[in-house]
């Protein structure tokens, strides 16, 4: 499972969608789907968990994030 999926169980759970979340935590529209992509700074993980009411080990339980980084790298995307 990735990152973004983990979101969009929380955000189920909330009854919220992710639209709604990144509206009110500022991001870019779009931003938290590319997380399976890009990987997000700590602190945008960190805002998400805390208005998920969800903790960090949650939001990324099951992630690889070597997986993340290497199709980062092989599509052309700076992960850094």
């Amino acid at each position: 499972m990735g990152l973004y999926e983990n979101v969009k169980k929380g955000c189920y759970k909330r009854r919220m969608s992710i639209y709604a979340l990144e509206d009110k935590l500022h991001f870019s529209r779009g931003s938290i789907y590319k997380w399976d992509i890009n990987i997000p700074s700590i602190a945008k993980v960190k805002m998400v968990a805390d208005e998920l009411g969800l903790t960090l080990d949650e939001i990324v339980e099951g992630v690889d994030f070597h997986h993340v980084k290497t199709r980062a790298a092989s599509s052309g995307n700076n992960t850094e």
